[in-house]
């Protein structure tokens, strides 16, 4: 079984990553250290193409802070982390571009992660905009009509904002916005 998981591509590759924070705890003196916090302490795992990786965990266990650390929002204190063999860590801000049109998180609850004031159209068409700025008006239009068709979304729902998909009817449809319509 290993052989057939070795020929695969590996997409993502964490070796002993870590996020650790100094803290403090009320009245410290200068001399004394600060506390650390392991968010983080020790992952390591491989993705190899055509698999999911889903964190799960209790509450405040690091699983959000593990993410934005694979995406570089959040420093790690130490590790390696490539994508496609690239080094994530080391990589410029500028570089991130491209590497973050390829990785999509999915949080818990998509509806807290979209913008309450964007409609549904402005925020399937935002990485359009995003990552292919040569794009006509009309075709990112197009594109984004197109998108919400593939997901069950009626494009007539392009002017909604998110909080109108609340409720019994359509608890899938809060989950189809936050879908990347880069590709």
């Amino acid at each position: 079984m290993n052989a057939v998981i070795e020929q695969r591509k590996v997409l993502l590759e964490i070796a002993d990553l870590k996020v650790h924070f100094d803290i403090k705890e009320g009245k410290q003196w200068f001399w004394q250290p600060p506390k650390t916090l392991k968010a983080v302490d020790g992952v390591t795992l491989r993705l190899y193409e055509g698999e999911t990786l889903g964190v799960v965990g209790e509450s405040g266990c690091g699983k959000s802070t593990f993410a934005r650390a694979i995406i570089g929002l959040v420093k790690a204190t130490d590790g390696k982390v490539a994508w496609l063999g690239k080094d994530l860590l080391g990589m410029k801000a500028d570089e991130w571009r491209e590497v973050r049109s390829d990785i999509q998180m999915i949080f818990q609850d998509p509806l807290a992660s979209l913008n309450p004031r964007m409609t549904i159209g402005e925020i399937i068409a935002e990485p359009l905009r995003t990552y292919h700025p040569k794009l006509s008006r009309q075709d990112v239009r197009d594109r984004v009509k197109a998108m919400m068709l593939k997901v069950g979304l009626l494009p007539n729902l392009i002017n909604r904002y998110p909080h109108e998909f609340s409720g019994g009817a359509v608890p899938a449809h809060r989950y189809r916005p936050g879908v990347d319509p880069g590709t």
